[in-house]
């Protein structure tokens, strides 16, 4: 890099859960949309038994007087460091600089075809009321028991299950085992019936199913995660033409609408639906 110029700009991401919940324990407050803005509104001084609530408004002014002064905090060590930014290009993701670039990048996706609408399970945060991306979940292991259900195959065999979230049996949308299993090869393209509910759902083969896990067969179920998309959308739309649904088959997006083939999230055939499944000590 001798001898060229570098563009290193300093950035401050102040947007998302993190600056709510900050907020919150900070000014002991909490956002309530239904009630109307209190220009005169301060700030109790010191903690209630519970946080006191407050207008969107007056919450988003909370938002952006603390990262203020969080970013001066910030700015201070970074320089007192030595880093070698372009202090002149500073910006925040709440600015309304950013808030314009990003929404042009959206329309252009949207004239290029990129933006596409599409039905799918989301993660949800049941304290702040809104969706939560991948990124912000932490995953642990933690020590669990293995379940064995019996569902329920034509001609009164039974089909056992092995799971460790035997509470997500009211949600399966379908069962998924390894192509090359001998055990359930006759029982692909057939359907089975979960045990309590009498819901009938298909045999599917995948791949990525263990033979040597459980008892190899897979429990899919719609409350989904990112790993579970593999295994209920084998296939992805390609980029959609203007004006127009995504069509065809390319990694990277669900597809839409739902075809018959694989498990949908209300038990009819369909693909592209995001599921969680559960089999072994997943």
């Amino acid at each position: 890099m001798r001898g060229k110029e570098v563009f290193y700009p300093i950035g401050w991401d102040d947007n998302g859960l993190p600056t709510e919940r900050r907020v919150q324990n900070y000014y002991h407050v909490r956002c309530d949309p239904s009630l109307p803005f209190d220009p005169g509104f301060v700030p109790p001084a010191s903690p209630g038994p519970e946080p006191v609530p407050v207008s969107r408004r007056n919450f988003t002014e909370l938002c952006h007087r603390l990262t203020d002064l969080d970013e001066q905090a910030f700015e201070e060590v970074w320089r007192r460091l030595g880093l070698s930014v372009d202090w002149s290009t500073m910006y925040r993701t709440v600015d309304d600089g950013s808030r314009a670039i990003s929404q042009r990048g959206f329309l252009r996706n949207l004239a290029r075809g990129d933006a596409y609408l599409a039905e799918a399970p989301t993660l949800w945060d049941v304290t702040f009321q809104t969706a939560v991306a991948q990124a912000e979940v932490e995953d642990r292991e933690v020590a669990g028991a293995m379940h064995r259900i019996a569902f329920h195959a034509p001609g009164g065999d039974t089909v056992p299950v092995a799971t460790t979230r035997p509470e997500l049996l009211p949600a399966c949308v379908a069962l998924v085992a390894h192509p090359g299993d001998e055990r359930y090869a006759p029982l692909f393209g057939t359907t089975v019936r979960t045990p309590l509910f009498g819901v009938e759902v298909p045999v599917l083969a995948h791949h990525l199913a263990d033979p040597a896990k459980g008892t190899g067969i897979v429990m899919v179920c719609t409350f989904g995660d990112s790993s579970d998309v593999t295994w209920s959308t084998p296939r992805r739309p390609s980029p959609p033409g203007p004006g127009g649904p995504p069509t065809g088959t390319s990694p990277g997006r669900p597809r839409w609408p739902p075809e018959s083939g694989s498990p949908g999230c209300s038990g009819r055939p369909a693909t592209g639906w995001p599921a969680r499944s559960r089999s072994g000590t997943r």
